[in-house]
């Protein structure tokens, strides 16, 4: 299980692969994915902006799973040429609009955050 401060902590330090294991976990979101210290639905689309912002330079190969979960009712654009993690990346900032639901299903926002623009 990943946690929130660990995630903002390799975002800091700009380690690569603790940033994918990141990205990896927040693609597949599924509303029970384990990522301690999320309270808001806002927070979590906040954080999935900044991980895949910055994975936006990585030429690492991403991995099918990756993919996968990218291509699952998320956003019209073609998966082709989806080999990096930068790819990956711009996809998902692209077709970031279609991660809300499952986010903000997840959480009771108290703070009512409107969905992402």
């Amino acid at each position: 299980m990943l946690d929130r401060d660990d995630i903002e902590a390799d975002l800091a330090r700009g380690q690569p692969e603790d940033i994918r294991d990141a990205f990896d976990a927040l693609v597949r979101w599924d509303g029970a994915s384990g990522i301690r210290g999320m309270a808001r639905a806002g927070d979590l689309m906040a954080l999935f902006e900044r991980v895949s912002t910055a994975l936006l330079d990585d030429d690492g190969r991403v991995p099918p799973d990756t993919v996968r979960a990218l291509l699952r009712g998320r956003g019209t654009a073609p998966a082709r040429g989806v080999a990096t993690y930068g790819d990956a990346a711009r996809f998902a900032l692209a077709a970031r609009r279609s991660w809300w639901p499952a986010f903000a299903a997840s959480f009771p926002d108290p703070d009512g955050a409107p969905e992402p623009v």
